[in-house]
């Protein structure tokens, strides 16, 4: 089991530091992304298990988080394609979603409750909603 964890922490550790852009806010947005995506694959994971109310909170807020990852990818487009001004992210804001990337990679390893995930990706979509002006 320990091996899975591993594993699995690996994975998502080279997969987020492969390609960083030189950008803060593409830096940003992309770890933003792949946090949303992570957070949503485990809560889809989480809700074949779930019973009660972890059930109910999944399906309640499965469809908001899955909802502002699309936004943050329309803003992304728009930011590339210069329709978007944004203000960059301060190093601490880079630092803090750092931080709670590698929270939310080990409870993607740990198979942790949905609330907690959910938590998380509300600071990490906090932090990123800074930049949009």
């Amino acid at each position: 089991m320990a091996t899975k964890k591993k594993a699995a922490r690996k994975k998502a550790t080279t997969r987020r530091t492969a390609r960083r852009p030189r950008d803060p806010y593409l830096r940003l947005t992309v770890d933003t992304l792949m946090a949303l995506d992570d957070a949503i694959a485990l809560l889809r994971g989480r809700l074949m298990v779930a019973t009660g109310d972890e059930r109910r909170t999944i399906n309640a807020e499965l469809p908001e988080l899955e909802a502002d990852r699309a936004k943050v990818n329309a803003r992304f487009l728009a930011y590339v394609s210069g329709r978007l001004a944004v203000q960059p992210p301060t190093d601490a804001d880079l630092r803090k979603v750092a931080g709670l990337v590698k929270n939310l990679d080990q409870m993607i390893a740990d198979a942790t409750v949905a609330s907690t995930v959910l938590d998380v990706a509300t600071k990490i979509l906090k932090l990123y909603s800074k930049t949009v002006q």
